[in-house]
């Protein structure tokens, strides 16, 4: 019987989906602005074109090499992205911290985000890791921590005991080989 000695969770900004072609906030300046309640309200054209930008810098887009790493070796997700690449790849556990654009549940700046699911998740996480005894690493993909939830959660992490993992550049081509060095199954 094998079982892995490490127990991966993964914590995703923007960075792991610009090898798949949609841009990251840095490469559409401005754009932070935009997507906030009070812009919203205040430039409802505007807001509607900015959205449908996003929809058509997705559309067509397909997970990469790092997506369907994370799938394949079935690491739970905490996502701050809203392209809906992780499922698509075929990871069953995702927790989308700002919503999906394409199917409406975006969150916007200034509304409540699903912080709270995610944290969730670090903590069964953790306890599962914890009574299998196993190694626990947070891998941060793609994040510029330039959000106080990408901050709070690795802290939190660090906290209840997690190693810290980052692969914040090329992760197409990083990321499955991390997992498959980290997942090594042993004997038992």
């Amino acid at each position: 019987m094998t079982a892995s000695s490490t127990f991966i969770l993964a914590l995703t900004g923007a960075g792991i989906s610009k090898a798949s072609g949609i841009p990251t906030f840095q490469d559409i300046p401005g754009i932070k602005d935009k997507l906030d309640v009070d812009f919203r309200a205040q430039h409802p054209e505007e807001f509607d074109r900015v959205v449908q930008q996003m929809k058509d810098n997705m559309r067509g887009k397909e997970p990469n090499a790092a997506h369907r790493a994370l799938a394949e070796h079935d690491i739970p997700v905490v996502t701050m992205n809203v392209d809906g690449l992780h499922q698509k790849a075929g990871s069953k556990i995702v927790v989308e911290c700002h919503g999906n654009l394409e199917d409406g549940t975006m969150v916007l700046y200034g509304e409540r985000a699903f912080y709270e699911q995610a944290f969730d998740l670090l903590q069964q996480a953790t306890d599962v890791a914890d009574k299998r005894q196993q190694k626990k690493i947070l891998l941060v993909i793609g994040t510029s921590y330039e959000t106080q939830f990408a901050n709070a959660f690795v802290q939190s992490a660090l906290y209840l005991g997690w190693a810290l993992a980052e692969v914040n550049h090329d992760a197409e081509h990083l990321v499955a080989p991390f997992l498959k060095r980290e997942l090594r199954t042993q004997n038992r």
